[in-house]
């Protein structure tokens, strides 16, 4: 009787102990979720996968560039948890969801998505109104929801991110090689001919000695035949 009794407040124990817990966990589910990921998504119906890598990147993109902005896509009241009173109220549910993910007075920039439009938190002034203007999700299907997160995730940050792009590799400079004017080697320049000087009759002859050959024979008598 005594170990039954024991058994029994050891169970209620447990219950005391355990159930804070679980009414916490089940409170506001994308509470849970946002404080290790950037994104809540809808539990049903899913967020196609594509959609998801994309929303991913553009919140891995604000991180990278120190502007890390968590997103809450909140598709039905289910998605609300323990609070649904707050479906179709997008700024008050973003108001309620900053206080449970902020910690060590961090508040993070805050983006909350319903099929009513959308709710923010510490975005600034500035963004605040760029998210004001955009239009919202064209149905409550979770994956429009997921589309107009993707447009509005860069008008939430203060300044426009630069998305990673593949630039080709650079490629070393080919060596130059220096070129130097080629200079042109002076030509060898002949010996002065010879040259002499005949007096033929007294009168002194050119100096060219085919000349001189010229002019002494043109003096030689000839005898007629």
């Amino acid at each position: 009787m005594r170990r039954a009794v024991a058994t029994m407040l050891a169970l209620a124990a447990l219950v005391i102990v355990l159930a804070p817990r679980s009414a916490l966990a089940d409170g506001d589910p994308a509470s849970d979720v946002l404080i290790g990921e950037n994104v809540f998504y809808p539990y049903s119906p899913t967020v196609s996968t594509s959609l998801q890598k994309q929303l991913n990147g553009e919140t891995a993109a604000a991180a990278r560039a120190h502007f890390p902005i968590k997103v809450a896509l909140i598709d039905t009241p289910a998605d609300l948890g323990a609070i649904p009173t707050l479906f179709g109220k997008p700024q008050q549910y973003a108001h309620f969801l900053v206080q449970e993910i902020s910690f060590l007075n961090v508040k993070p920039l805050l983006l909350v998505v319903m099929p009513a439009g959308y709710g923010t938190q510490h975005l600034g002034p500035v963004a605040t109104n760029a998210v004001a203007s955009l239009k919202g999700p064209v149905s409550a299907d979770s994956n429009d929801l997921a589309q107009a997160a993707i447009a509005a995730v860069p008008s939430s940050l203060p300044r426009p991110v630069t998305r990673s792009r593949t630039y080709p590799a650079p490629q070393a400079p080919e060596p130059q090689t220096r070129r130097f004017p080629l200079q042109s080697s002076p030509r060898p320049q002949s010996p002065p001919r010879p040259s002499c000087s005949l007096s033929v009759g007294g009168e002194r002859q050119p100096r060219d000695a085919a000349s001189t050959l010229r002019a002494g024979l043109a003096r030689v008598p000839v005898d007629p035949l």
